[in-house]
């Protein structure tokens, strides 16, 4: 949260500087233009540890989405979120088969005018990722022809290691 942020009581918090656009809590409706997108939650899912019982050299990190058509189709799927941090961007991952600690799954779902999808996309970093101070970035912009604007929300700079999100900031490309 910027130092000249100010929270009022409905938990909205807003910020003064241009350079970190809109701010909002986690839970709230980001607008995009044929749909809304939120995200309720972030959390680390587990990871695979071999038999030996080595260290995993990857962590998985989950974000619950909950994502609303305002168009007659839109397709959902994981691919089209994207978590950002200091230049590297990574694609959600398509699960094949549910994660601990990640479940239920973001899966790829059309919807009508009004219809919601909810899961959480997958992301899977080296265990050694580093995430900009400020917290990384979630962007969403669906695949569909002719466009359609993409949405960002930043996540909590305490990301990965958030017991529970914490107002994250999110802005709108």
């Amino acid at each position: 949260m910027p130092r000249d942020a100010t929270i009022p009581a409905d938990g909205t918090v807003l910020a003064d500087t241009a350079e970190e656009g809109p701010v909002s809590t986690l839970g709230l409706w980001m607008e995009g233009n044929i749909y809304r997108l939120k995200v309720e939650d972030v959390r680390r899912c587990q990871v695979d540890v071999d038999a030996a019982g080595s260290v995993p050299r990857q962590m998985r990190l989950g974000v619950r989405v909950q994502i609303t058509s305002k168009f007659d189709s839109l397709l959902v799927a994981p691919r089209d979120l994207t978590l950002e941090s200091e230049g590297v961007i990574i694609q959600a991952k398509l699960a094949d088969k549910p994660i601990a600690g990640c479940a239920p799954l973001l899966g790829i779902k059309e919807l009508r005018r009004g219809k919601s999808a909810t899961g959480i996309a997958v992301f899977e970093l080296p265990a050694d990722f580093k995430f900009d101070v400020r917290g990384p970035t979630l962007g969403y912009q669906p695949t569909r022809w002719g466009g359609a604007k993409r949405t960002e929300v930043r996540l909590p700079a305490c990301f990965p290691d958030c017991g529970k999100a914490e107002k994250p900031g999110a802005k709108r490309r």
